[in-house]
């Protein structure tokens, strides 16, 4: 009888020690954010791609001292798209400065004139640079404040004849999430006709209007990714 209480009390104690082995919690990784996982922050640099919607000003393409009062005769919404880097140049606690290279940045929009008569335009930069400032929110968000400056070409095809060539800027913000990035930015800046150039430098100007000087104005929105 003693060793049938004993084997029962042994067992007992085995089950009770098992049970506290199976329900003892467990403790949570202490870092699971996408960042750390990744091994890379939210304000570093990197290559980015985006597709671009277009909203140009009413006078976006007219020269200068020609205003447009008429907004049925204006460019209408186009697309482009954009390739760049965004380089970090120094940390500041949780946010950046760095530099934003766009190697091609590119758009186009049309004008219909009358059913047989319309223009197309085409802008494009090859290279635009500038300071950047990375705003960090947390691990995976961020806000980006930019400014770039380029030459621009603007060509006008179809109906519509010629092309112009002069430095451009670009004032924007972005919002990143992890690689997934949206913003706008406002551009403005002045293209000079390239039949003035040269020995025709002085061409084009009468009654207040230098057509020698086309307007690029434009806001632009764009969505798309950064690696």
């Amino acid at each position: 009888m003693k060793k049938l209480l004993l084997s029962l009390l042994l067992g007992s104690a085995s089950l009770s020690l098992f049970a506290g082995n199976i329900y003892d919690p467990i403790e949570p990784p202490n870092n699971t954010s996408l960042t750390k996982t990744t091994g890379k922050d939210i304000t570093d640099g990197g290559f980015f791609v985006h597709l671009t919607g277009n909203i140009p000003s009413l006078n976006y393409g007219n020269p200068q001292g020609l205003d447009n009062t008429d907004s049925e005769f204006k460019f209408g919404f186009g697309g482009g798209l954009e390739l760049g880097n965004l380089f970090k140049i120094t940390d500041v606690s949780q946010h950046a400065f760095g530099v934003k290279a766009v190697w091609l940045s590119s758009m186009f929009s049309s004008m219909t004139l009358d059913d047989t008569t319309s223009i197309i335009a085409l802008q494009a930069s090859v290279l635009r640079v500038g300071p950047y400032f990375s705003l960090g929110i947390n691990d995976n968000m961020a806000i980006d404040l930019y400014y770039t400056v380029g030459t621009s070409i603007l060509i006008f095809a179809n109906d519509g004849e010629g092309e112009a060539l002069g430095m451009t800027h670009n004032v924007g913000v972005a919002y990143r999430m992890s690689v997934l990035s949206v913003g706008m930015d406002f551009n403005f800046g002045k293209v000079k006709d390239t039949d003035c150039f040269g020995e025709n430098s002085d061409f084009g100007s009468f009654a207040g209007i230098d057509f020698c000087k086309i307007r690029t104005t434009h806001i632009r929105m764009f969505v798309g990714v950064k690696i």
